[in-house]
């Protein structure tokens, strides 16, 4: 008995499975879009605060020296928070206290570019009607500021106006800050 063995012709190669072929071109194209990924906005950027201008009248007697703003545009929030440290004098005796935060988180009521470019957020919440508060955060981001200016802006400045009423009258309070440019918070990347 003969046996004939097929040979492959020289000039053809032998391709094998091509559902096999298909999956691993997909996994190889999968894995090179990855590898040249570039990082998308999340919606949500944060700014460390850098200068304090605080009224005193929202903040009592709580010295405030550090914080950040954060701006969440996909969750529509506008997020401050001012942390307090407590100063004790050289040779003093001090008890070792944390003081909470003060944290203020205000839905975004508009967001529209200025006359120079920059964008402009505006967060508030009245809650006057029920003895409450009426709060508002400001920001200017004039990190797209196209207008001449005499002097340097901030990268990102922000004002917190509070205002209500109690048994002593109307309180009212303004307190403004400057912060770093905003920085993309936990990057997404896509391809």
């Amino acid at each position: 008995v003969q046996r004939i063995v097929k040979t492959p012709d020289p000039g053809t190669q032998h391709l094998g499975n091509p559902m096999k072929n298909a999956l691993v071109l997909v996994l190889a194209s999968l894995s090179a879009a990855s590898a040249f990924a570039t990082p998308v906005d999340t919606g949500a950027k944060t700014a460390t605060i850098t200068q304090m201008n605080l009224d005193r009248k929202a903040f009592g007697n709580v010295r405030y020296d550090t914080g950040m703003v954060t701006l969440d545009t996909q969750a529509r929030e506008v997020t401050l928070t001012l942390y307090a440290s407590r100063k004790c004098p050289k040779g003093r005796f001090c008890t070792m206290e944390m003081i909470a935060p003060y944290t203020v988180n205000l839905p975004i009521v508009s967001r529209k570019k200025d006359t120079c470019g920059a964008m402009v957020t505006i967060a508030s919440e009245d809650q006057r009607t029920v003895d409450g508060v009426f709060k508002k955060i400001t920001i200017v981001d004039n990190s797209t500021n196209k207008c001449l200016t005499m002097v340097a802006l901030s990268p990102v400045a922000v004002t917190y106006e509070t205002d209500g009423y109690s048994r002593a009258g109307s309180a009212k309070s303004v307190s403004t800050f400057i912060a770093d440019p905003f920085t993309i918070d936990g990057p997404v990347y896509a391809q």
